[in-house]
């Protein structure tokens, strides 16, 4: 083994001591559902084993087959189905009730954060900074911030994980000056999941696009020319995907939020506050939605606290 292997297997080796600390000692770090889990487990037809207002204020450790739980509405397909789809596939050899513990789903993550982890540091080997590269990604990477995500259903993991590759590729083609057939590939590959990963991902996306475009002109195959038009097209596909099918109910979400911290930016008190978003979306008498303003179709759990309590 080399000087370069040993010291890539030691910085991973610490990672994975880390993780695991985090993860799957008692008490695991995780992080509670603030109603997106919906978009992940539930589209597999699983929900948490303690419903209530407690599902949204601390980690539910266990989630059940629950087909009522799913809800089409919150419903958007991204690049954390296949490690949730992992996650189940893996549970089924080591769940005696068929329940799905929240560890299941962190191993899978941490898993793949381990492998991407990886091939970032094999990338930057030979960089001159290599001990402060290495130090500090492991040093960050390996924070509750980002651990905690690993034990949760969010899509933040597969945007992590996916970047981590997406950045050690690009590290890649800035160290050799181009890209052959393959690295193109892998390129478009990683762009792709990222984009898919989280709809906020979509802006940045049109710009991997037309990049990947310019990419092309890096290399003398044609082949890998064919591929990066490809590439570059499906990241604008998958930008486009992303803002066209997000749920309404997420961006009528945006919108309440928005309309609402502005209104408490102004407001001295949580009593005026609320009277003035009651002025706004209501008459004064009927305290009906008033004409032209429609109120947002939030569910039952996710709208706000009645006013003035």
């Amino acid at each position: 083994m080399t000087n370069d292997a040993r010291w890539l297997a030691a910085v991973l080796s610490a990672a994975a001591a880390i993780l695991a600390c985090q993860l799957f000692l008692p008490p695991i770090v995780g992080l509670a559902d603030q109603g997106d889990f919906l978009r992940t487990i539930g589209r597999f037809g699983y929900g948490p084993q303690h419903k209530g207002s407690l599902e949204y204020a601390y980690v539910e450790p266990k989630y059940v087959p629950d087909a009522r739980y799913r809800n089409p509405n919150w419903e958007q397909a991204n690049s954390e189905y296949p490690f949730v789809g992992a996650a189940l596939l893996l549970n089924k050899l080591v769940s005696k009730d068929g329940a799905v513990d929240i560890t299941v789903a962190g191993f899978v993550h941490a898993l793949a954060f381990l492998a991407a982890f990886a091939r970032l540091l094999w990338v930057t080997r030979r960089a001159r900074a290599r001990p402060l590269i290495w130090i500090g990604a492991l040093v960050a990477l390996t924070d509750v911030g980002y651990a905690a995500y690993w034990n949760s259903w969010y899509a933040e993991p597969a945007s992590c994980i996916f970047f981590l590759l997406l950045l050690a590729e690009a590290v890649e083609i800035a160290r050799a000056g181009g890209a052959g057939t393959a690295g193109i590939l892998r390129w478009s590959l990683w762009s792709v999941l990222w984009i898919l990963a989280k709809p906020q991902n979509a802006p940045i996306g049109l710009i991997l696009g037309l990049f990947t475009f310019r990419l092309a002109l890096w290399t003398p195959s044609q082949r890998a020319r064919l591929i990066a038009a490809a590439g570059g097209c499906g990241m604008l596909a998958c930008a486009a995907f992303n803002v066209a099918t997000m749920p309404v109910y997420g961006r009528q979400a945006n919108t309440y939020g928005m309309i609402f911290s502005g209104i408490l930016a102004d407001s001295g008190t949580r009593r005026r506050t609320c009277g003035r978003w009651d002025s706004i979306r209501s008459s004064p008498r009927t305290r009906e939605p008033a004409p032209g303003v429609q109120e947002p179709a939030f569910p039952r759990w996710l709208r706000p606290a009645p006013c003035g309590e």
